[in-house]
């Protein structure tokens, strides 16, 4: 009747107070811990380390929650508190305080106090939204940006909703209709981050370009996290592709195709678009995709060189967001592309929709200078970016760069979904990934 996961575990509770400590994804059990009285049965179940828990007990009479220590596959209570209500599901914790939802009367509940192990009576509860039910049954709750999502069942030909609370303002925004015929049981938004189930995400609204508005030209470009990094080990692994290919065919050797014999090669209309689009423009390509997305291929130089480099990096990135160990399953392509001075630019273009509306475009400048001048949207606003500044830009409006000054433009470009990808495929080394031919197919 309750389940959550925290880190690479997952627990579950059963109606008869039993709760499985599985380790994900092998989905082995770690162990199985009875730690109900009374007919109790787990209705919440939140971490507060890697080795302890409160377990949010209801036996029909009260309320209470259970302070445990998980340890070499035992389980010790170590403390035990009433809270208010008599039928809470749910426990997560928002700012200071706790939300929870009492079942029994149809209200949120905000619990002050649940921090103070010292004191056994220090749990006050504020009734916030009274029936907010309305003869439905309240459980599965997530707050993002201070908005509680709440599952409400449905009994008696009452519909089963989400409900929308804005804990700030005490306003309920309004209600979804959920399509099932069994009970809500859970809500999270684990694609945001995995503690959603029983932490609040203060995130920032507009981290991500939402993939439904590209196309628009209300942000063009906008900047991510305040987040700025340290491009040496890029430049670093760069000057060793650089000496471990040599310089046959000139300065830009590791940068053109016939230097990159040991990697994999995009074909098919890929260097046809570059010569119309990006005249002169180089790339060196560690993850690819076809057209809408649906196959990603990762080449031998991403695990030979781009990996190792960039894996710290997009964890410093994207893991504050995307959550722990997400973000190397979201990569859609990932790819550095240079602009030499005066020779080569990146014309006005957009990009297909089929992909530049499935991921989030993410550039970070690795090298740059005063003569670079990056132009996005109708209005052609002029990205002011820095070193290593990391930034998101709507790929799918008009975008175009030049380069006027005496160095190299250097960025590390990403691609990212909102949700995992479901394969990456491996290409051998000298094999021509086209886009809308080979790719198409694992087969090819």
């Amino acid at each position: 009747i309750s389940m959550m996961r925290y880190e690479d575990y997952i627990f579950v509770a059963s109606e008869s107070g039993n709760v499985l400590h599985i380790h994900y994804p092998d989905m082995a059990i770690k162990g199985a811990y009875f730690v109900s009285s009374e007919g109790a049965k787990v209705s919440a179940i939140h971490p507060l380390s890697d080795n302890m828990f409160w377990f949010v007990l209801n036996n029909g009479d009260k309320s209470e929650v259970v302070s445990v220590v998980i340890w070499d596959g035992k389980i010790s209570i170590v403390g035990r508190r009433n809270l208010p209500g008599t039928n809470l599901q749910n426990l997560v914790k928002w700012n200071h305080i706790y939300v929870s939802l009492d079942a029994e009367s149809g209200s949120l509940l905000l619990l002050d106090g649940l921090d103070d192990a010292s004191n056994a009576d220090a749990v006050r509860g504020k009734v916030f939204g009274h029936d907010i039910a309305k003869g439905r049954y309240l459980k599965g709750l997530s707050v993002v940006n201070n908005i509680a999502f709440i599952g409400a069942t449905g009994a008696g030909g009452a519909p089963t909703e989400m409900i929308f609370i804005d804990l700030v303002n005490g306003k309920v925004l309004g209600s979804a209709p959920i399509r099932t015929n069994g009970q809500v049981n859970a809500v999270s938004a684990t694609h945001m981050n995995l503690k959603s189930c029983y932490e609040s995400i203060a995130m920032n609204s507009d981290l991500f370009i939402p993939l439904a508005l590209k196309g628009g030209e209300n942000k063009p470009y906008q900047m991510m996290f305040d987040t700025h990094v340290d491009v040496e080990p890029i430049l670093r692994m760069l000057e060793q592709i650089k000496a471990d290919v040599g310089d046959e065919y000139g300065p830009y050797t590791e940068w053109m195709m016939e230097g990159q014999q040991t990697n994999a090669f995009n074909g098919g209309t890929w260097y046809s678009n570059n010569d119309k689009l990006k005249p002169g423009v180089l790339a060196i390509v560690g993850i690819f995709s076809s057209d809408h997305g649906e196959l990603v291929f990762k080449f031998p130089w991403w695990e030979k060189y781009l990996k190792p480099a960039l894996q710290p990096i997009l964890d410093e990135i994207f893991e504050p967001i995307l959550g722990k160990g997400v973000v190397h399953s979201r990569i859609l392509r990932a790819q550095f592309a240079i602009i030499q001075p005066e020779t080569s630019s990146i014309h006005q273009h957009w990009d297909c929709p089929c992909y530049a509306t499935v991921g989030h475009r993410v550039h970070i400048p690795v090298t740059w200078n005063e003569g670079v001048r990056f132009d996005i949207g109708a209005k052609n606003l002029t990205v002011q970016v820095g070193l290593g500044d990391v930034f998101e830009v709507d790929n799918a409006v008009s975008h175009g760069v030049v380069n006027t000054g005496t160095t190299d433009r250097i960025h590390l470009v990403i691609d990212i979904r909102d949700e995992a990808v479901d394969n990456y495929f491996m290409l051998e080394q000298g094999k021509i990934c086209g886009m809308k031919n080979t790719c198409n197919s694992p087969a090819q």
